[in-house]
């Protein structure tokens, strides 16, 4: 009897660590491009990565953060779809080999236009923003595939997305604490190319499950090997 129940509580462990409600997972994106020639930003007046000229210059770009404690806000808009996460995000962007990042230390904000726009009406946003006490980081991606909750929840836009779409990604840089002011602003050069890193991993939770699951197996057939 108390190798069956043992046997049921460890497969109750295994199937909740493998449910991607348990504990979720942390999604992690990086695209890798150049900075774009026609930026609105192409001088580092902030001295950001360096200083100088940036036009040209590899810039690499992306997130991570846990969507499994991302929930839907209704900001009574019809064309935006707002999500807030509830646990830490971070952001870079790395531009000749020096990296600025922001960590929010309580929720992103992920605004998703659900509304085709652009100069054809074709192209959907995903907004990532992320502001710690020393930079407020941005990182709009446009697709020319339709809208879908998945980017939020399981991935994010490959890079063969955001080279379909009619607008480049947007980066931007600024200051903490001055409402997105003084920002320094870059586009990603997709037509010159542009690369897409992504990773999924599970949270120590459901680590923790996994590891309680596969220990009570393993003493179920100890026991069963010392009865016989």
């Amino acid at each position: 009897m108390a190798n069956k129940l043992a046997g049921f509580i460890s497969l109750i462990l295994l199937s909740a660590a493998a449910s991607p409600a348990a504990f979720g997972t942390v999604i992690t994106d990086t695209y890798t491009s150049t900075v774009a020639s026609y930026s609105p930003t192409t001088t580092d007046t902030n001295d950001y990565f360096g200083g100088g000229s940036l036009s040209g210059d590899t810039i690499s770009f992306g997130f991570s953060y846990d969507p499994g404690t991302c929930s839907y806000q209704n900001d009574g808009s019809t064309s935006n779809q707002l999500y807030s996460c509830g646990t830490p995000v971070s952001e870079s962007v790395t531009v000749n080999g020096v990296t600025v990042s922001a960590t929010s230390t309580n929720y992103l904000n992920l605004s998703s236009s659900s509304t085709p726009f652009g100069p054809n009406g074709n192209d959907m946003s995903l907004d990532y923003w992320s502001e710690d006490s020393n930079y407020l980081i941005e990182i709009d991606l446009y697709t020319a595939t339709p809208y879908s909750s998945g980017y939020i929840q399981n991935q994010a836009p490959s890079a063969s997305d955001l080279v379909a779409a009619e607008r480049a990604p947007q980066i931007a840089v600024c200051p903490a604490g001055q409402g997105g002011n003084n920002c320094e602003i870059f586009f990603a050069d997709v037509a010159g190319g542009i690369t897409d890193s992504s990773s999924v991993a599970p949270e120590p939770g459901s680590l923790i499950l996994v590891s309680a699951g596969v220990a009570g197996l393993a003493w179920i057939r100890r026991r069963r090997i010392a009865s016989l």
